[in-house]
């Protein structure tokens, strides 16, 4: 029990972690509460399985992870890019610049590679 009472449980959140004896599974009572931080200008929440030990967030296993930009900027910039914009005129209609978007797009490519994968 903490300092406050007792962490929360998050019985629709399941370990990420494939080694754990509880990976995937939800409802196990095994995943706790553990903070939250600003990331991209919202509320981000931390978790921790109390089973193996790992520590991992909301984007955890997403292809919004480790990207710098907001989900809505990301899925925007997707959408100009199925409709065959270049990445010039993306950050130009988003007013980035090219090169940090070249870059996050490499690797959103290989998020998305790995995740339909």
């Amino acid at each position: 029990m903490g300092e406050r009472g007792p962490k929360p449980r998050f019985i629709d959140v399941f370990c990420p972690n494939k080694e754990c004896k509880l990976y995937g599974l939800t409802n196990q009572g095994n995943v706790v509460g553990n903070g939250t931080y600003i990331s991209r200008g919202e509320k981000t929440r931390r978790y921790l399985c109390r089973h193996c030990g790992k520590v991992f967030n909301d984007h955890t296993d997403t292809f919004y992870h480790n990207l710098r930009k907001a989900e809505k900027t990301i899925d925007l910039a997707l959408k100009m890019s199925m409709k065959g914009m270049s990445i010039e005129a993306i950050a130009d209609v988003l007013e980035v610049e090219s090169y940090p978007l070249q870059i996050e797009w490499k690797a959103l490519n290989f998020c998305l590679l790995s995740f339909f994968l």
